[in-house]
């Protein structure tokens, strides 16, 4: 008797300790960090650039779709010697405690991608709240400045649209998308380059500025990021691929040989191809590609 009292008791205690959350925090005691943008500084230091969430003004429309992407969302730099020491001096302006654990996109400045990332990559994984699913984008210019600019008109939730951009290369196939944890085991490996998606602000002058003349018998020239001819909207433009070696920057592809090396890998999702009619050369032949299914070596 007095055995089965001391196992109910014990029973009874564990399930006391283990109920309820202790680390549990309100809504209005986080911050919720969207985007994550990190340029190169000298002396050692880095330019750390966060896209935060304003929960009450995303919820504010109820779903509605005609909440102003600008007020729900709140961008902030901080200059610090590692991204684990500039999550510190966020907490500490912000009044809450930042969660890193909703972070779509790691948006690196090329500068800071030709110096070698191996230094912020490693111990970038080690965080427990830096998830490994993140996605990995190499901008031309400064990644403060694409996220200043980055004005999404038509999606409410930020993050939904950072998903919709960097997913739209399964219909088309100009771009990779790279999660870090890609990128890292590449970067750990011999077999293979480490790669990430490009991207840059565009001018949205309309001015065309291809990199490459079409290919005979192909209509469509070939664009890196910011160079497409296009006026309005979002200046925001993610197209191409930055190919790493070893963990420094060492150049990028353009939408059409990003789409060359999709199909060499076995990921090519599928896509329009454009070219001349070989009956009339005034018109265009449509022509959709797409896998049939992965090479074997």
């Amino acid at each position: 008797m007095f055995f089965r009292l001391t196992i109910i008791s014990l029973g009874l205690t564990v399930c006391l300790i283990l109920s309820g959350c202790f680390g549990a925090k309100e809504t209005d005691e986080v911050a919720y960090v969207l985007a994550v943008g990190v340029d190169y500084l000298p002396n050692k230091q880095i330019n750390i650039t966060y896209l935060l969430a304003v929960p009450r003004a995303l919820g504010a429309s109820g779903g509605g779709g005609d909440t102003d992407s600008g007020k729900s969302l709140v961008v902030t730099t901080i200059k610090a010697p590692s991204l684990s020491e500039g999550r510190s001096l966020l907490g500490a302006s912000l009044g809450r405690s930042p969660d890193l654990s909703h972070i779509k996109v790691w948006v690196v400045g090329e500068e800071l991608a030709r110096q070698g990332l191996e230094n912020l990559v490693g111990p970038l994984l080690r965080f427990r709240e830096f998830r490994g699913s993140m996605f990995m984008m190499v901008v031309r210019d400064t990644a403060q400045g694409f996220i200043n600019k980055n004005k999404p008109s038509i999606d409410v939730l930020p993050s939904r649209w950072i998903e919709g951009l960097l997913l739209s290369g399964t219909e088309t196939g100009y771009l990779l998308p790279t999660h870090v944890h890609e990128f890292y085991n590449r970067l750990k490996t011999t077999s293979g380059a480490p790669y990430a998606v490009y991207a840059a602000i565009n001018p949205l002058s309309g001015t065309d500025r291809p990199s490459a003349k079409p290919t005979p018998p192909e209509r469509a020239k070939e664009y890196l990021a910011g160079d497409i001819p296009r006026e309005g909207g979002n200046p925001a433009t993610v197209i191409g691929t930055a190919v790493f070696k070893r963990d420094k920057l060492a150049g990028t592809l353009t939408n059409e040989e990003t789409r060359m090396v999709a199909i060499l890998m076995g990921n090519f999702p599928k896509g329009f191809l454009t070219i001349v009619d070989p009956q009339k050369a005034e018109r265009n032949v449509h022509i959709l590609l797409r896998l049939g299914k992965k090479s074997t070596n």
